[in-house]
C-alpha cells in the first residue's frame, strides 16, 4: 500500500477495510541500550467504502512476536501489533430482540440489556456476566416469580409456568451460576463465554417478549382453506387494469402496442 493508504477496521462496515490516512503521528523508543524496540501509532483513518472517519492506535514492541516454523530448518518471527480503534467495533452485535419492541414490554429490562451488550463491547465481561444474571432475574419476576424466591425457585416457577422446558432451564442454571462467579468469586468469562451467554439471554428474552406478535403477524397473511384462489383473481384485477390502460395509450396518434 502507498504512504497514505492503510488496512483498519472500520466501524460501520464492521470489517477490515482499505483506507485513506488522513494523519498519523508515531513515536519511537528503546530501553537496554536498544535491545528492545517499541512503536506507538496513533492515525486517523477514513474508510475507502463508506468513507467513515476512525481513530486508530497500533502498539508493538521488539519482544512481542510469534514464531512460526514455514521449512525443516526454517523459522519466521510475525510482530504483533496491538490495534485499539475508536469508535469501537462491536463484538457483540444484537440481532435477537428488537430493543424498540422489548422497551414496550419491560421497559427495565430493555435498559438493563443495552447496558450489559455495552460493558460485553467496552471489554467488561465481569460486569456484563452479572448484568446477564440480573436480566433473567428481572424476566423471572415479570413472568410471574416472587423477587424474594431464589434463583433456583425462579427457575422451577419459569417452567411450571410452561415458558420454558427442562433441557433450557439446565442451560440457564449455568448462566445464573456464571453470573453469580463474576459477582462473587471474581470469574472472567472469555469472550466466546460471554458470547454463549447472551445468546441464552437474547433467546429467551426473543421467545417470552418478541416471538409471539411475530407469528401473529405470519398466521395472519397465510391464506385459509379455499382462499387460495383470492392471488389469481387479484392477478385477473391487475390484468384488466392493464389492458384498459394499453388501449388508452393506443388510442394516441402515432402509438402502438410493442409485442
Amino acid at each position: 500500500m502507498s504512504e497514505n493508504a492503510a488496512l483498519g477496521v472500520c466501524p460501520e462496515c464492521q470489517k477490515r477495510v482499505n483506507c485513506s490516512v488522513i494523519a498519523a503521528h508515531e513515536k519511537r523508543w528503546s530501553e537496554y541500550d536498544g535491545e528492545i524496540m517499541y512503536s506507538d501509532m496513533f492515525q486517523i483513518l477514513e474508510c475507502r467504502g463508506c468513507e467513515t472517519a476512525f481513530f486508530c492506535r497500533i502498539q508493538s514492541c521488539s519482544e512481542d512476536y510469534h514464531t512460526f516454523q514455514v521449512g525443516p530448518d526454517e523459522w519466521v518471527d510475525e510482530y504483533i501489533n496491538r490495534e485499539t480503534y475508536w469508535p469501537s467495533v462491536p463484538r457483540f452485535i444484537n440481532n435477537t430482540v428488537n430493543i424498540e419492541h422489548l422497551s414496550r414490554k419491560n421497559q427495565q429490562l430493555s435498559a438493563l440489556l443495552e447496558d450489559t451488550i455495552r460493558a460485553a463491547n467496552e471489554d467488561m465481561p465481569v460486569f456484563a456476566a452479572i448484568g446477564i444474571r440480573t436480566c433473567f432475574d428481572i424476566l423471572s419476576v415479570d413472568l410471574g416469580a416472587d423477587t424474594d424466591d431464589s434463583f433456583a425457585e425462579k427457575l422451577e416457577t419459569l417452567r411450571k409456568n410452561g415458558y420454558i422446558g427442562g433441557k433450557q432451564k439446565g442451560k440457564l442454571e449455568v448462566l445464573i451460576d456464571a453470573g453469580s462467579a463474576a459477582a462473587h468469586r471474581g470469574w472472567k468469562p472469555s469472550s466466546a463465554q460471554l458470547s454463549t451467554l447472551l445468546n441464552l439471554l437474547t433467546m429467551l428474552i426473543h421467545d417470552t417478549y418478541c416471538i409471539d406478535e411475530e407469528v401473529k403477524k405470519i398466521k395472519s397473511r397465510i391464506p385459509k382453506k379455499g382462499e387460495n384462489t383470492k392471488t389469481f383473481g387479484d392477478f385477473d384485477e391487475h390484468l384488466k387494469t392493464k389492458n384498459e390502460l394499453l388501449e388508452k395509450f393506443e388510442s394516441f396518434p402515432g402509438l402502438s402496442r410493442r409485442e
